[in-house]
């Protein structure tokens, strides 16, 4: 049974532009967000051009009412175009609640803008996931509530490689490595990987690493360095590492076994240093006369309560319709180091 919408206490734009600001609180302080920024567009319409610098609009992704699947489209160059169902969470307020807890019409309207913010929060939490798949993958894979889609962003093989011997290994020869990966991104990319995210475990297996304790001239005996050590010492060969270990909830945005090289955010290499976008379209309830989001308005996230009988209860929901577009997979470069 479909619900009626309530407006008596918050009406949907009210909702939805909390949950808009939450969901912008949790999409700025993710720290991989600024390599693909949010832009929201009216129509969302594009094709991806892969490992180019822009974003050719020509095809949509906005609000279906069932999902969709991303293809590779063919032709001299290679681009990727499809469509995506929106992001949805809902909370219920029950029967009991209702009654003992919010029959006071400032407490409803308190609890409402709390729940939006929640859902606001849980799409936003979404987006980062995928986010971080893109830009470890290159590539962003949907299987989830009977909805099965897919969308390749084509890095090259030579940026998605094992290391010859695992930071485990003391015999590594972690600098020869780290020259020939850069020496392979500058190919594409002209300039060496800014910043090298790894795990702490990574790190501190490259403390035992045999050629960094003689680098670092320790007393006989001595069988280790400091991870602050390690980091000094590949900074002494232009390598800037820094430990990432970004989980949402007990999901790490990075595998603990992955390395990630990155250009520096804001480089003039990309222009706005920026991998891509996260794009962010108009739902199907932002479109609709009666919940009053008109022009401008109807872009973003979509948030309402929602009223059911028999038993009486309310539902405050949120939507959105959005995707990153990694637009130059080529400018990351992974290592399986673990």
């Amino acid at each position: 049974m479909s619900g009626v919408y309530d407006d008596a206490v918050a009406t949907a734009s009210e909702l939805s532009g909390e949950a808009r600001a939450a969901a912008d609180e949790v999409l700025t302080r993710g720290s991989l967000s600024p390599y693909l920024p949010v832009e929201e567009s009216r129509t969302l319409t594009f094709s991806v051009e892969l490992n180019g610098l822009d974003l050719d609009e020509i095809a949509g992704f906005r609000a279906y009412d069932t999902g969709g699947t991303y293809g590779r489209a063919q032709g001299s160059r290679s681009t990727a175009q499809g469509k995506l169902p929106p992001i949805t969470r809902r909370y219920k307020v029950d029967e009991v609640k209702l009654l003992l807890e919010l029959s006071d019409p400032a407490a409803k309207k308190a609890e409402y803008i709390r729940l939006a913010r929640r859902s606001a929060v849980a799409i936003a939490n979404r987006l980062l996931l995928a986010q971080a798949e893109a830009l470890v993958d290159a590539s962003l894979t949907l299987d989830e509530n009977g909805i099965v889609a897919g969308v390749d962003y084509g890095r090259d093989a030579s940026h998605d490689v094992v290391a010859a011997k695992l930071f485990t290994d003391p015999t590594a020869d972690v600098i020869g490595m780290f020259e020939s990966w850069n020496a392979t991104y500058r190919a594409t990319q002209g300039t060496d990987v800014a910043v090298w995210l790894l795990s702490r475990k990574a790190l501190q297996a490259l403390t035992t690493n045999a050629w960094l304790l003689a680098y670092a001239n320790v007393n006989p005996g001595v069988d280790r360095i400091s991870p602050d050590t390690v980091r000094s010492i590949l900074s002494e060969w232009g390598i800037f590492v820094r430990v990432y270990e970004e989980v949402i909830g007990t999901t790490r945005l990075i595998p603990e076994d992955i390395m990630l090289g990155l250009p520096a955010s804001g480089s003039d290499q990309l222009g706005e240093g920026q991998l891509g976008k996260t794009m962010i379209g108009v739902t199907a309830e932002g479109l609709q006369p009666a919940y009053g989001l008109g022009g401008d308005s109807a872009v973003g996230l979509f948030s309402a309560a929602f009223g059911y009988n028999n038993p009486e209860r309310t539902e405050v929901s949120g939507t959105a319709v959005g995707l990153p577009v990694l637009t130059n997979a080529n400018a990351t470069f992974k290592v399986e180091v673990l």
